[in-house]
């Protein structure tokens, strides 16, 4: 083989080599980026997922509101909010559509259905809760499951990205919105809880368990957070608003009775600005993983087009060596690069070349021959120093950085710091002061978990696959009687589970291995543990399970609660005794009721007795009014009767003049007509005929006036039906003057006064009773005669009536008894007693009172007050 040919096959040995070496980082660099834009995928549909879960969040506090206020206030503030939840679900699921790759895991692709199924029933819920058929409890539970499904869709996606940079921001990120989801459920009950007014130990016990998850949720998020993530929360979070919660919150947990001097739309309001914050810092978190995973696509592609270009660049190079093979200026220039780029042999190579192909003669290739060597040495020692120093700079840093975990490591030094290379010595760098980072990270939260779990007053508990025991905290041997060092290892069903609980446990173990599906995970239960000296005591259980090494490990935090079942028996046992006694607090009441029945219909009939009382008293009079008119009726129809027979005498001839001129007997007629005028003459027919209309019109008064006597009477008489009407004062005064109209005549003179007074919503009858009573007695106070004043006039919202008599007054002594019920000055026999009490009673049920002005010997006045706008009602 020529010497030409050989250098060319030899060239092309380590360029092929090269190419290989290129093409197989340029396919790395290609499954890079179709991970980073998976990982980016799978970010953007954590965010769109958060978003729904926020919407759905602020839909669960309004309906929350809207369910407990039972009010169509909220409606449409509801329905927007609805609105926007439907939008949130609607690009969730878009993005789901248009990127099915990225969700290909399994574990994720079942929560995903898990989700699924409960987001179809959101719009029964949503019926439910408008037809009143769902309660306040109900509504956050169904809200609460429904984002805790989201949750654990996103949940799934941290462990697809344990070695990737966005594993500690979107583990962040998940707990942001689990402190979200739980400021949600406490927003929820706490605005339930405030808006019914009273003790409700659902909706506290579920504020506490949401403010307790939060402050736990919210410590995970600050352990994984970024510096900046953290000073970002630490800005928006600082706001006046967060001590005005705490405020509120601390009223509801320590006045668990109520009520609570809390204004439900201010706790809404200032929750909802919270839970508004808490987004916005996730949208932040969100920004800035998609920044940087777009950041990291654009670095892998710079790499790879640097690649292609060095392949192009060693392409080109080998091309132009071939092409430049018949210049010796260019073949010399090359063979001096091959000396640089592949070492003495390279430079060997070249010389043997020139050699043959009588570019240069031996003697001149041998005295040459120190300084090509000289030559070569300086680009390959200077090609060694340029690679040393990329490569020790890296190990510098990552000397320094393993310092920082072991104070006793490598004390030399080998190079400056090469961070800021855009090289795979530099992505070395980068990637092992993030590894430090997270180490120590992972170092911190794992001293944090240990310290909580050593001094937690609850055992937890961690079983492998084979039900062996892995973990066992201080509290779990003080409750359980296991050192931990005895623990370790066993079976757990041998040692705290009862006997008879080991088949099922083991079958639910062996189920779950099988299928994945367990009926415990994720929840809280009540069971019996067994204690290591054989006796059962009741637990309160939580399980969740974690995969270490692609193998389950699950997870339970127990509690003692012995001393809560007591309480709790004792409470029942207390519930049975208040039953007992509200069930004679409801026979008392009913006693009670029957009682209070019996004494209102006492009442009415007192009442009604003490109207015909009156009635009684007023007989003699009334009749003796009716008496008048009918008298001089009966005169007038002896009269009328007088009247009619001439009447009838003078008709009678009337007929038998008119027969005789019929006849023709004119004799007989001018005898007849002669006869009449004589008659009329003697009874004086033309008065009889100007007299019969007088009489008969002073009849017809005189029967108005008995008619109106004994339908006033009758008014007053009947039993009245409880129901008012518009009238005017006035009118009623006068129906009581009609009836007592012949007491007072005789006795006194009366004088009326009345206003222009408006109509009023009342009870005549019973308003008639209170004027009769008001001027019986003012006519029993005047001794000998006197007068009556009647008086109606507007003042302050009332109508008023004043009735004024000239009596004897009343004796101070006595004044404030006179509406005392069987109070009499009266002779016994002579009255009840209730005429006054009866009056106070009718005035204060219309709404109105009754004053009274007096001095002896001067007189008394009543004034009977009534409102002007009383509504149409029952005067009870």
């Amino acid at each position: 083989m020529k010497p030409s040919r050989k250098i060319i096959v030899m060239s092309m040995i380590p360029l092929v080599g090269l190419f290989l070496f290129l093409a197989y980082i340029i396919a790395g660099q290609i499954d890079i980026v179709r991970r980073t834009v998976s990982l980016r995928q799978l970010c953007e549909f954590a965010i769109k997922t958060g978003a729904l879960v926020h919407e759905l969040q602020a839909e669960r506090g309004k309906t929350v509101g809207f369910v407990a206020g039972k009010s169509d206030v909220l409606r449409p503030e509801l329905k927007e909010q609805r609105d926007k939840t439907d939008t949130a679900a609607g690009e969730m699921t878009d993005y789901l559509s248009q990127h099915k790759k990225a969700i290909a895991d399994a574990e994720l692709t079942r929560a995903l259905t898990a989700a699924w199924k409960d987001i179809a029933g959101l719009e029964d819920v949503r019926q439910s809760a408008d037809t009143a058929e769902f309660s306040a409890p109900q509504t956050v539970e169904y809200y609460s499951r429904l984002n805790n499904s989201l949750l654990r869709v996103i949940s799934r996606i941290p462990p697809l990205m344990t070695k990737s940079e966005f594993f500690p921001s979107l583990t962040a990120y998940l707990n942001l919105l689990y402190v979200k989801e739980n400021a949600g459920v406490e927003r929820a009950a706490l605005y339930g809880l405030f808006i019914k007014g009273a003790s409700d130990p659902w909706s506290l016990g579920t504020a506490r368990a949401a403010a307790s998850a939060q402050d736990i949720f919210l410590e995970n998020f600050l352990s994984y957070a970024s510096p900046g993530q953290k000073d970002y929360y630490s800005r928006e979070m600082r706001k006046p608003f967060m001590d005005e919660i705490r405020k509120m919150r601390d009223l509801a947990f320590k006045n668990a009775q109520g009520p609570w001097d809390v204004d439900p739309s201010l706790w809404f309001q200032m929750t909802t600005e919270k839970i508004d914050d808490l987004e916005k810092i996730g949208d932040h978190i969100a920004r800035d993983m998609i920044t940087r995973s777009e950041g990291a696509g654009e670095r892998v592609q710079s790499a790879i087009l640097n690649l292609v270009a060095m392949v192009a660049a060693g392409i080109m190079t080998f091309v132009i060596f071939l092409l430049a093979s018949r210049s010796r200026l260019l073949r010399r220039c090359l063979i001096f690069l091959g000396c640089g780029l592949f070492s003495g042999m390279t430079i060997h190579a070249a010389a043997e070349y020139l050699e043959v192909a009588g570019l240069i003669s031996t003697e001149t290739l041998i005295a040459l021959m120190p300084v090509l060597v000289t030559v070569g040495s300086v680009f390959i020692i200077a090609a060694g120093v340029c690679s040393l120093r990329n490569v020790t700079a890296p190990l510098k840093t990552a000397m320094n950085r393993i310092k920082e975990f072991s104070p006793q490591g490598p004390p030399f030094n080998i190079g400056p710091e090469l961070l800021g290379l855009k090289n795979e010595i530099g992505d070395f760098a980068r990637s092992f002061n993030a590894l430090v980072k997270d180490l120590k990270g992972t170092t911190v939260s794992k001293s944090y978990f240990e310290s909580i779990l050593t001094t937690s007053s609850d055992a937890f508990v961690s079983i492998d696959e084979n039900g062996s025991i892995v973990e066992w905290n201080p509290a779990a041997q003080r409750i359980f009687g296991w050192p931990r060092g005895e623990a370790a290892g066993k079976s757990l069903a041998e040692t705290i589970i009862p006997a008879r609980y080991r088949a099922g446990h083991a079958a639910g173990m062996k189920h779950f291995l099988a299928t994945g599906e367990s009926k415990v995970i994720g929840k809280t239960l009540e069971l019996s543990a067994l204690h290591r000296d054989g006796r059962e005591f009741p637990v309160e259980i939580t399980i969740w399970r974690t995969r270490i090494d692609e193998k389950h490990q699950f997870n339970a935090f127990i509690r003692d609660v012995t001393q809560r079942k007591m309480k709790e028996e004792e409470l029942n046992n207390a519930h049975k005794e208040l039953t007992e006694r509200e069930k004679a607090l409801r026979q008392t009441f009913q006693d009670l009721s029957t009682t209070h029945d019996a004494l209102k219909t006492t009442q009415n009939q007192l009442v009604q007795s003490e109207k015909l009382a009156s009635i009684g008293h007023l007989a003699a009079g009334v009749a003796h009014e009716i008496n008048n008119p009918v008298g001089f009726i009966n005169n007038n129809m002896e009269i009328l009767e007088q009247y009619i027979a001439d009447y009838a005498k003078v008709l009678k001839m009337t007929d038998q003049l008119r027969e005789s001129v019929i006849q023709g007997n004119l004799a007989e007629a001018k005898t007849l007509a002669e006869e009449i005028t004589k008659t009329k003459k003697e009874i004086n027919l033309d008065y009889i005929v100007s007299d019969t209309p007088k009489l008969l019109e002073h009849n017809r008064k005189g029967i108005e006036r008995v008619q109106k006597i004994v339908m006033d009477l009758r008014t007053f008489a009947r039993e009245d039906k409880n129901v008012t009407e518009r009238v005017k004062i006035e009118d009623v005064i006068e129906g009581v003057l009609s009836i007592v109209h012949s007491e007072i005549k005789y006795k006194a003179r009366l004088e009326k006064d009345y206003g222009d007074t408006p109509l009023i919503e009342c009870n005549s009858q019973r308003l008639g009773q209170v004027f009769i009573n008001l001027i019986i007695n003012a006519l029993h106070a005047i001794e000998g005669t006197g007068t009556i004043a009647i008086k109606t006039y507007t003042q302050d919202e009332f109508v008023r009536v004043d009735v004024r008599d000239t009596g004897k007054g009343i004796p101070p002594e006595i004044l404030n008894k006179i509406f005392d019920p069987f109070f009499t000055t009266k002779p016994t026999g002579q009255g009840t007693g209730l005429g006054l009490s009866v009056s106070y009673e009718i005035v204060k049920k219309h709404g109105g009172d009754i004053k009274v002005r007096s001095l002896p010997g001067a007189g008394a006045t009543f004034t009977v007050m009534l409102p002007l706008n009383r509504q149409k009602e029952a005067i009870p």
